[in-house]
C-alpha cells in the first residue's frame, strides 16, 4: 500500500472496489482490526476511510461491532437512481457545448460496441462500457462539484449493476438511450439530452426495483409451501 496517497486515501479505495464489485456481500459484516491486519495498516486509516464510505451510503458503522455492508433494497435502488438520474441529465446538458468532434466520435464507438454486447448479451462487459460512454460526456461537465456529487451516486448505483444480467431487455433499452443521447449532443440539444441520460438511469432503477419485488415474492412464496 505505498503510494504518495494517504492511507486513508488507500483504505477508502480499496474498501469501495471490494464492496462496488460485490468481492464483500450485501450484509456482509467486518471490523477494523481484521480490516488493519488484513490491510498492514493502523485501526485510524480503517475508520476514517470506513466514515468516508458511510456517508456515500456504502458502509453502515455498527457502534461496538464494526461495520456493515448495506443489503440491497427495492427503496434504495430507486432513490439512488431517481437522484443519479437527475445528476446525470444536468451533467449531460452541461457538456453538451463542450464536447470535440474526438469525443463524440468516442461516444459513437462506445454505442456501437455496447449494441454488440446486447446481441451476445454480456452484461459485465456493458456495464463497463456503459461507466465509459457516461464519463466521457461527465469529464466536460464543467461544473466540478456536480460531477463529485454524482461520482458518489454513481459508484452506490454500480452496486446494482449485475441486474443487468437479469434484464436483457433494459439492456436493449438502454443501448437505444445512448444512441438518442449521441444524436442530441451532436445536435447541441440539451433538453433532449438531459431528458434522455436523466430517462436512461431512471428506467433502470425502476426496473432492478420491480425484479428485486418480484424475486422476494417468489422466494416468500416458496418458503411459505415448505413443511417442517
Amino acid at each position: 500500500m505505498k503510494n504518495h496517497k494517504s492511507k486513508t486515501e488507500l483504505v477508502y479505495e480499496t474498501l469501495k472496489k471490494y464492496i462496488i464489485t460485490g468481492k464483500w456481500e450485501p450484509g456482509e459484516r467486518r471490523n477494523a482490526d481484521e480490516i488493519a491486519n488484513m490491510l498492514k495498516v493502523s485501526r485510524s486509516p480503517v475508520i476514517a476511510a470506513s466514515k468516508l464510505l458511510e456517508t456515500e451510503g456504502l458502509l453502515k458503522i455498527l457502534p461496538q461491532v464494526g461495520m456493515e455492508v448495506p443489503k440491497l433494497t427495492e427503496e434504495g435502488v430507486e432513490e439512488i437512481f431517481y437522484i443519479r438520474g437527475a445528476l446525470s441529465g444536468l451533467a449531460t446538458a452541461h457538456a453538451c457545448q463542450h464536447l470535440k468532434q474526438k469525443q463524440l466520435k468516442k461516444l459513437k464507438d462506445l454505442a456501437e460496441l455496447m449494441d454488440w454486447c446486447v446481441l451476445k448479451n454480456d452484461h459485465e462487459q456493458f456495464s463497463k462500457l456503459n461507466r465509459e460512454f457516461h464519463y466521457t460526456i461527465f469529464r466536460n461537465c464543467k461544473l466540478s462539484h456536480l460531477v463529485i456529487l454524482l461520482s458518489k451516486y454513481w459508484d452506490s448505483g454500480n452496486r446494482y449493476a449485475h441486474f443487468f444480467s437479469s434484464l436483457p431487455k433494459i439492456m436493449v433499452s438502454s443501448a437505444t438511450n445512448h444512441h438518442e443521447i449521441l444524436e442530441a449532443l451532436e445536435k447541441r440539444d440539451e433538453k433532449t439530452a438531459r431528458i434522455i441520460a436523466e430517462k436512461d438511469s431512471v428506467d433502470f432503477g425502476l426496473e432492478a426495483s420491480k425484479f428485486m419485488k418480484m424475486t422476494s415474492t417468489i422466494v416468500n412464496a416458496n418458503s411459505g409451501n415448505k413443511t417442517i
